[in-house]
């Protein structure tokens, strides 16, 4: 069964909760190019769940 997120996009705050992040943080990531976006407008931003996840997976360290 899909998540209900999977197919949304998601603002700034949400991902930030998710991630256990601050807004602040979000942007930082986004500014290294670490996760992926959606700019709307200048000042609308949003986010595909599953594809940040994905993104973030290459920061994982793997058990040796």
């Amino acid at each position: 069964m899909k998540k209900v997120y999977e197919d949304l996009l998601l603002k700034k705050g949400q991902v930030a909760v998710m991630l256990g992040l601050t807004a602040r943080g979000v942007e930082c990531l986004m500014a290294r190019r670490a996760i992926p976006y959606i700019r709307i407008s200048s000042r609308c931003v949003r986010f595909h769940w599953p594809t940040v996840q994905k993104a973030l997976e290459k920061f994982t360290t793997k058990e040796i």
